[in-house]
């Protein structure tokens, strides 16, 4: 696992300009440091997914504006079609398409004018069915297509989908179980034999819905079989033999057990290279009655008839677009109606691009999945600089097959309900940098539908919403961990809670600070981190006291690749020359001779691709004072514990030393508390105190009450731990100085193992300031010598809160090894011997 904290100040700054609003300084997610990669996992196991996999080509490649491939111009011979509005069009358009398609591909052109377009017999008016066929009007402004039958019951004005294909169709013979769980996120997959598969084969990994499944979430006699389980739409990048395992172009999104029957198979080839651009689709009114909630199911009504229409429906597609396409009014509707229900579905499709689309007014807007907006049931599709409204639901994902997804950059208008996730735990989808007004956006436990909907999703990102008008601008209570961060506008305000066993509570960060939120866009962001091929991190700052010390240097490389060599080398970018003693390794020491500040860098590379990322090392003149004792202090205003009091432990061989909050003890401030003691050095003869900074490693925590504790930290006056204590800062949520997260992890019994740090991962060095830096300077009484050989300091968790229940504890783990428990008197540099001091 990977931890990164990171202080945030938030600076208000008034400007004394009419109209001018007071500016924040930038702010990161704590779960999103510069310094981010794809492993990143904090202690309590929340993380965000890596969503820059999503949209055409995974957003390596452009949208052709040229695609290969002839032309074929629809109102020339020999299809003549009729862009007067006057005739039915359908048949010569579905020509054009069907000799592009038999070509290999093509763009079939609409010039300007309108196109009537009927299904007849067909579920559909118009089809593309092969990969490579572009449909193309002249723009949105001048090219119509109007669908002139009124009664769409299941159809669809156009539909993007090949003749045989469907993700839960396993290709004969396909099918190859994983012999143990597959985690996530991963991209490297095990299975019990890689016979049959070769790179570049699509492959879909999938688990059952099994009653285990549903169990474990929750949904017994409420979800069943029919739901099918997640399903993953991957490509193979390497198979190994050796290991009977197979890497995949994009990583898992959600655990698929062995129990549930983990496999993958072959499907039938996705349509690809299939576009839709430049134009205008309305859908001619229906002018019968009935137009409630449920009368979708009653045979007659206007609502039956238009019910699970759709004016563009994608399925089995992939590198795919939909581009400059809006809705519109056909002239004949009396009402304000553009489209008689749904308008855009991607369904069982991955990587396919929507972007500057206008979509709005449905007719029907009832029940039983009417009057959506854009629906998304794939995987990794993006949505991006699109507008919806006036739909039920402006924006829609839904179903176990439904992950990865990215809606960009979009608006949602004056919709009746909210942009949701819909159904049965779609799983780590992403909704960027929205604009919504008369919207909001909801992932909620939903107690509807046929099978019940239930969890809707699971690991879904809300990032930087801006809202206008009043009420909730996200609700958000996923099953597991959900994350809202950043949100801003007049409504800004953000829903949680715990109801319908979705605890925790979602993670929540920035409420109504998304304006300085950095980045903007999540996915833009993560993008041009993949592009870049490889990631490497380094610690920011390390501080050391000297001079002739070994500092130690750690780096992490995380590659987008599929097991190439990589390489790496640290080298010195400034500072006084130091020797770095295994320059291609890893992790390594440096040497550094002098005092000063010095920059180091770490080069990686792989194939073509390279990163680097540097660290400051400063070291500074001072003299360590070592750790000198232990001791655990339990008691001070316990109620049912042992009695208050000292408690030393003069062992110091053990390696580490806890300190525990326990569940025994009701209203208690602080149950368990370490002090540790530092014996404080004498200073070179000359010198004089300047500043103090204490070094400690927490090397593992846990937190069973899912309660956030924080961890503060105090001089103490004396030895005595109910002394009169100095904070010097303060380490935990809510405080807006210097407010980190704690390591702490949630778990569910109390018997689970406590999360272990790599080394170096939680190494803390805090500088005293304030109050506490004069006490410590008052122990040299302005001498060279100190007043008292010990310096101490009390670590104590802390958490405000009533009672306790059931046995919730939390616990911290410091290293106690001299080098990682230290304090360093900084001071000046006293005059060389022989030297001689005029003053005048």
């Amino acid at each position: 696992m990977y931890l990164w904290f990171r202080i945030t100040c938030l600076v208000a700054l008034s400007i004394s300009l009419p109209g001018a609003r007071a500016a924040q300084a930038a702010w990161r997610s704590t779960l999103y440091p510069e310094s981010w990669i794809p492993t990143d996992v904090d202690a309590q196991g929340r993380f965000l997914h890596d969503f820059s996999y999503a949209g055409y080509h995974q957003g390596e490649l452009s949208i052709p504006t040229d695609p290969p491939g002839s032309t074929y111009i629809v109102t020339n011979t020999p299809y003549n079609a009729d862009n007067t509005g006057g005739n039915d069009a359908t048949a010569a358009i579905q020509q054009a398409i069907n000799d592009a398609a038999a070509a290999g591909g093509g763009v079939v052109y609409l010039p300007a004018g309108t196109y009537n377009v009927a299904p007849g017999a067909n579920s559909y008016a118009l089809r593309i069915n092969r990969s490579g066929v572009v449909l193309r009007g002249a723009g949105s402004n001048q090219t119509y297509i109007c669908n002139t039958d009124p009664s769409m019951r299941a159809k669809s004005v156009i539909l993007v989908q090949p003749s045989t294909g469907d993700w839960h169709a396993p290709l004969s013979g396909s099918e190859i179980l994983a012999p143990s769980d597959i985690g996530y996120p991963s991209r490297t997959i095990p299975l019990s034999s890689v016979s049959g598969l070769s790179i570049g084969d699509t492959v879909i990994l999938r688990a059952d819905c099994t009653d285990d499944f549903i169990a474990e979430h929750l949904m017994t006699g409420l979800w069943n079989a029919d739901l099918q389980g997640p399903a993953f739409c991957r490509k193979i990048t390497s198979v190994n033999v050796a290991s009977n395992t197979i890497n995949v172009d994009i990583p898992t999104r959600y655990y698929l057990k062995a129990r549930d029957s983990a496999r993958i198979y072959k499907v039938a080839p996705l349509l690809e290279e299939v576009g839709l651009e430049g134009f205008s689709i309305g859908m001619k009114q229906n002018y019968k009655s009935d137009w409630k909630e449920e009368d979708y199911i009653v045979p007659g009504t206007g609502a039956y008839e238009v019910h699970s229409s759709h004016a563009i429906k994608f399925k089995h597609a992939r590198n795919s677009w939909v581009q400059r396409v809006s809705t519109y009014r056909p002239p004949a509707n009396a009402g304000d109606y553009h489209v008689l229900s749904n308008i855009l579905l991607l369904d069982e499709s991955i990587h396919v691009t929507v972007r500057q689309c206008l979509f709005q007014k449905p007719q029907y807007k009832g029940g039983g999945g009417n009057g959506y907006g854009y629906t998304l049931s794939g995987n990794d599709c993006l949505i991006t600089d699109c507008t919806a409204v006036s739909c039920r639901h402006n924006y829609d994902l839904k179903s176990m097959k439904t992950s990865g997804n990215v809606i960009h950059r979009s608006q949602g208008r004056s919709a009746r309900l909210a942009s949701d996730f819909h159904m049965h735990l779609s799983m780590a989808n992403l909704f960027d940098s929205m604009s919504l007004n008369g919207d909001f956006l909801q992932a909620v436990y939903r107690p509807y539908g046929t099978i019940l909907h239930g969890h809707s999703t699971t690991e879904s990102v809300f990032w930087n919403t801006y809202g206008t008008g009043s009420g909730t601008a996200v609700e958000s209570r996923q099953w597991g961990w959900g994350y809202v961060i950043g949100t801003s506008g007049s409504r800004s305000s953000v829903t949680r809670g715990t109801a319908n066993n979705t605890a925790p509570e979602d993670f929540l960060e920035g409420q109504g600070s998304g304006a300085t939120l950095e980045p903007q866009s999540l996915y833009l962001d993560q993008l041009a981190k993949r592009l870049r091929g490889v990631l490497v991190n380094t610690s920011q700052e390390l501080t050391r006291f000297g001079p002739d010390v070994a500092v130690p240097l750690h780096g992490t490389v995380y590659s987008y690749g599929d097991g190439g060599t990589v390489s790496q080398v640290w080298s010195q970018v400034s500072g006084p020359t130091a020797a770095i003693a295994a320059p291609h390794a890893l992790s390594t020491t440096v040497a550094c001779a002098k005092t000063g500040t010095y920059v180091f860098r770490l080069t990686v590379w792989e194939g073509g691709a390279t990163n680097q990322s540097e660290v400051t090392v400063r070291v500074l003149v001072g003299s360590v004072a070592p750790l000198s004792s232990k001791d655990v202090i339990v008691g001070e205003s316990q109620t049912s514990a042992p009695a208050a009091g000292y408690y030393p432990d003069a062992t110091l061989s053990n390696s580490n030393l806890s300190g525990t909050q326990g569940s025994s003890y009701s209203n208690a401030r602080e149950n368990r508390v370490v002090v540790l003691g530092f014996k404080l050095p004498t200073l070179p003869i000359g010198s004089t105190f300047t500043n103090a900074t204490l070094n400690f490693e927490i090397v593992k925590a846990r937190d069973h009450a899912a309660i956030d504790p924080s961890l503060n930290v105090y001089l103490l006056d004396t030895e005595n731990p109910d002394s009169t204590g100095t904070e010097f800062f303060y380490h935990g949520p809510g405080d807006s100085n210097n407010a980190v997260t704690f390591v702490g992890e949630t778990y569910i019994s109390v018997g689970t193992i406590a999360e272990e740090f790599a080394a170096g991962q939680y190494d803390q060095a805090y500088t005293l300031t304030g109050a506490a830096r004069a006490l410590l300077e008052s122990f040299y009484g302005g001498d060279n010598t100190p007043d008292q050989s010990e310096a101490f300091f009390r670590f104590n968790l802390n958490k405000e809160w009533n009672y306790l229940s059931g046995s919730p504890y939390q616990q911290y783990w410091l290293n106690l090894a001299d080098d990682e428990s230290s304090l360093f008197i900084e001071h000046t540099v006293p005059p060389p011997k022989g030297s001689v001091v005029i003053i005048f």
